[in-house]
């Protein structure tokens, strides 16, 4: 990989940092066209800000704040260059995505995607942080979003809503990152973490199992195993909308790690959101940390 596609430090744009926006989309997730790249081709891997199978927003290149792959030759940052947006398209082509998604198949409007370029064979894993954002919300949408979130029913997490006036303010980063292969299925995948705020890190290599087989995974925030912490895992929704929002809990032992039950092959994805609240003094009131790791068994 040439120079060009090395990343440079953005500067942190201010107003995206401190402004106060509305959560519309959840997750994001890298998925990329081909989990199979071909030596010496460029692979386009879409960023899918929302859910699994459709995206609510593209994100701008100015709320990136570092893309990085690791493969057998190591970590590295990627350039910013490889970073673009889908086509619009026309009024028909929108409405044919729009109708694909609620049939069972993937939406293609409003991505980003990553132009990336393996640098040598072998597996690899593809991570993505964005910069952190703001949001404020009413108690009664507070609460809607703690429920859907997974922090509704959660006997250890209290909020306090006897003032029916408060506003609710959260700071939130999202990281994400995608297991690919590039030539031979025998080149093994480098595993360990790349250095994201949060993160998960699979401690076998995701393409060398089948269904029927068992992920097991470590948790990380800042570094550091995340124990007692709820992962959800998927697959993308089936024909007809058939399995749209199925996801499955499991939850991490004391050293942050989980085992996951491949059950089907095909695309999976994980993902956990740690939410907790901020120290005293802050802006805020809860700090919140968002990541998937997606990958595809055969």
């Amino acid at each position: 990989m040439t120079n060009r596609y090395r990343f440079r430090c953005m500067p942190v744009v201010f107003c995206l940092c401190l402004m106060w926006v509305t959560v519309e989309a959840h997750q994001t997730f890298l998925r990329p066209l081909d989990y199979n790249a071909k030596p010496g081709q460029a692979t386009e891997i879409l960023v899918v800000n929302g859910v699994f199978d459709q995206s609510v927003h593209a994100i701008p290149v100015d709320q990136v704040r570092k893309v990085m792959e690791l493969g057998k030759e190591g970590l590295r940052p990627l350039g910013i260059e490889a970073w673009g947006h889908g086509p619009k398209g026309s009024k028909l082509w929108r409405g044919w995505q729009a109708l694909k998604y609620h049939i069972g198949g993937r939406d293609f409007r409003r991505q980003s995607h990553i132009e990336w370029e393996p640098s040598s064979v072998g597996g690899f894993c593809v991570g993505v942080e964005l910069y952190t954002l703001h949001t404020a919300m009413e108690p009664a949408n507070f609460a809607n979003y703690l429920e859907e979130i997974g922090h509704g029913e959660d006997p250890g997490f209290k909020v306090d809503y006897s003032d029916p006036n408060r506003i609710f303010k959260e700071r939130y980063t999202k990281t994400a990152k995608a297991i690919l292969r590039v030539g031979d299925k025998v080149q093994p995948t480098v595993l360990g973490p790349v250095g994201l705020v949060a993160e998960i890190v699979p401690l076998n290599d995701p393409l060398q199992l089948n269904a029927g087989d068992a992920i097991e995974v470590q948790l990380l925030l800042h570094g550091q195993p995340l124990p007692n912490q709820l992962l959800m895992a998927g697959q993308p929704q089936g024909m007809g909308g058939r399995g749209r929002g199925n996801r499955t809990p499991f939850r991490s032992d004391a050293n942050g790690r989980v085992k996951i039950p491949l059950k089907e092959d095909g695309e999976w994805w994980l993902e956990f959101n740690h939410m907790q609240p901020a120290f005293a003094g802050d802006k805020v009131d809860f700090i919140t940390y968002w990541t998937t790791l997606t990958f595809k068994i055969e």
